[in-house]
């Protein structure tokens, strides 16, 4: 299919770039109620099934923003209460959270910095990739990830442990 050849031709671009040099960035989303409001868990024989609270509308939730640079971890950031992660909302934050640490570098180190996210729409937009290309994210500075791949970003491992924690 023609997704496929796009993730090969894809691989075959990537494959011998050096990872260490690529910020990971991604947001996700902490509810107290899980993903699907749900709770799931064994319990014990002759042990009481524990008291579930649930929350009418949702419960909330709280939203965050990250990069993985290395062994650098860029942020958690939370996301303001209301603002909307559409693309416009998603340049502001990472103009407010993002590019100062950035521009906190070495020039040594931005000129080696590969930005990548995953295909969100708010990421994937029109204007996204222009604010980012205007702050130098471009060409062989910003990883295009192909539509319908599989999510090898390494900061899903990061969420969980950091949702674990929370």
């Amino acid at each position: 299919t023609q997704h496929k050849v796009k993730r090969v031709a894809w691989a075959e671009r990537y494959m011998k770039l050096d990872l260490s040099n690529v910020i990971f960035t991604d947001e996700c989303r902490a509810t107290l109620d899980g993903p699907d409001g749900f709770a799931r868990g064994w319990i014990l024989d002759g042990l009481d099934v524990p008291s579930h609270l649930r929350r009418q509308q949702g419960g909330g939730g709280v939203m965050f923003w990250a990069g993985l640079y290395g062994n650098t971890v860029v942020g958690p950031f939370r996301v303001p209460d209301g603002v909307k992660m559409n693309s416009s909302g998603y340049t502001t934050f990472l103009s407010t959270h993002f590019l100062p640490w950035y521009r906190s570098l070495s020039v040594c180190k931005r000129r080696t910095i590969v930005f990548m996210q995953d295909n969100a729409p708010s990421h994937a937009s029109r204007h996204t990739k222009q604010y980012l290309a205007s702050h130098g994210f471009h060409n062989e500075k910003y990883m295009d990830w192909p539509a319908a791949s599989p999510d090898l970003n390494p900061l899903e491992n990061y969420w969980a442990v950091f949702k674990s924690r929370l």
